[in-house]
């Protein structure tokens, strides 16, 4: 599994460092795959933090483009994944 941080997350949130979107994206809590074909996840970084992630995935299931990042995740999102009460 190859996992690829677009340099747009760091424009946006420059706390967030490709590090810390691979960690958290291999240490997925849940994710699905949405209707148009992206990925939306969370998980944890290697600070602890939860990040909320959306990405793009290749045609062969292996390779997966992060383009979206930040944390804490959104309470839409968290209902969205059945993580909220």
């Amino acid at each position: 599994m190859k996992v690829l941080v677009h340099p747009r997350v760091h424009k946006r949130y420059p706390e967030i460092e490709d590090e810390d979107v691979i960690i958290a994206f291999r240490a997925t809590i849940r994710f699905i795959r949405r209707a148009n074909g992206q990925g939306v996840a969370v998980g944890l970084d290697g600070r602890g933090r939860l990040l909320e992630m959306v990405f793009a995935i290749s045609e062969s299931d292996d390779e997966f483009l992060v383009f979206h990042a930040f944390t804490p995740p959104t309470s839409g999102v968290l209902r969205e994944l059945g993580l909220s009460r």
